[in-house]
């Protein structure tokens, strides 16, 4: 338990396509996991901003980093407030 709030998991089917069994034949995916976002901006470390903008405190950050962020564009929130 992290005690990170504002985010819950759960279970998620995941599909290929056609293409992806042809071109892709020798990768096995692995297990993957719906992330959830309940949080509130000023209250949890999970948050939306808008309908499209995951926001997450330091302590989520943390978190996150060490499952790994190889495709994540992060920008601070005082930036995403100001446009």
């Amino acid at each position: 338990e992290s005690g990170i709030t504002g985010v819950r998991t759960a279970d998620v089917d995941v599909v290929t396509s056609e293409e992806f069994a042809e071109l892709k034949a020798d990768v096995e995916l692995p297990p993957f996991r719906w992330l959830i976002i309940e949080g509130t901006e000023g209250s949890d470390d999970f948050f939306m901003v808008g309908r499209v903008k995951l926001a997450v405190s330091e302590a989520a950050l943390s978190v996150l980093k060490r499952h790994g962020l190889r495709f994540a564009e992060l920008t601070p929130l005082s930036s995403v407030h100001s446009c």
